[in-house]
Order: C-alpha cells, then structure tokens, then sequence
C-alpha cells in the first residue's frame, strides 16, 4: 500500500547558459525580451546540467523526500534518458513498477536556456509521456491512500 501514487509526465532536463546571449527588449508596446540567436551558427555553451525533470516525477520526488510511500505512473521512451529518470526515482525510494515504457517515443526532454538571471527560454518535447492512456493504468495494482494527478490530456479525457 502506498501513501501517493503520481501520474503525470516524466522527462530529461538539460539546463544550459550559453556563454553571450543577444537579448532584445521591447518598450513601445510592452512586449517584453527576446533571445536571439543566429540561423546556422554554433552557440558556446558556458554550463550544462542534466536532470530528471516532469510534473509526475517533480511531484513523486518531493512527496518521497517529505517521507511518504510513492509510486510513479507514466510512460517514458526505451532510452538512456528514461533510464536516468528511473534510476533518479528508484534512488529517491520511488516505486517504478507502474511505469510504462515504450519504442513508439522518446522520453520527453526540455532545453532550459538560461540567462544567468532569473529569466529562461524553454524547448520542450512532448514526447512517450503524451501516449499514455486510461488502458495504460494498471487499474489491479493501484493500492494507495491518495492519487496525484499531474495534467495529462489522455488522462482527463
């Protein structure tokens, strides 16, 4: 029995802070900023970090790290970076043994680019975790006192 079990997204966060970053502000019409970068060049990176990122997985770490019983549900791509999300929950004591994982996609992943300040940009792939459906959830094994529903379009229809 389990204290929450989390449905939701799973991905691979690559945070980056490239070395000079053009940005472009807009005043007459409020607008706000802009990042520009140049068609067909090569961007220095400065810092790159990887993490597991995800609204499922974000939510089912920081209940695991409160103390509770978790279980994670949701589908990842039969790649390296699902693998790395995995192993990040499994060392967080999160329960893995409803995660789907699929050759249809890759895992998600998100570009975070960082300016150094508060302010970033976000390229995101929404990728396995969008195949996952109401047939998906093994209805049998979800033995749990709550459920954390993350948005999930299969889901909520």
């Amino acid at each position: 029995m389990f204290d929450i079990i989390t449905f939701g997204s799973a991905a691979q966060d690559i945070i980056v802070k490239p070395k000079h970053l053009t940005m472009l502000e807009y005043t007459k019409e409020n607008l706000g900023k802009e990042v520009c970068f140049p068609i067909g060049g090569k961007i220095d990176i400065e810092h790159m970090d990887f993490y597991s990122g995800g609204g499922g997985t974000n939510t089912t770490a920081t209940f695991a790290l409160q103390g509770f019983k978790t279980a994670f549900c949701g589908t990842i791509g039969k790649d390296a970076s699902g693998q790395e999300v995995l192993d990040e929950l499994k060392k967080l004591k999160v329960n893995t043994s409803l995660v789907k994982k699929t050759d249809k996609k890759i895992t998600n992943h998100s570009i975070v680019i960082s300016s150094g300040n508060q302010d970033k940009t976000i390229l995101v792939y929404r990728g396995a975790a969008e195949l996952m459906g109401k047939k998906d959830i093994p209805w049998g094994k979800l033995k749990t006192r709550w459920i954390y529903l993350a948005p999930l379009s299969g889901l909520l229809c």
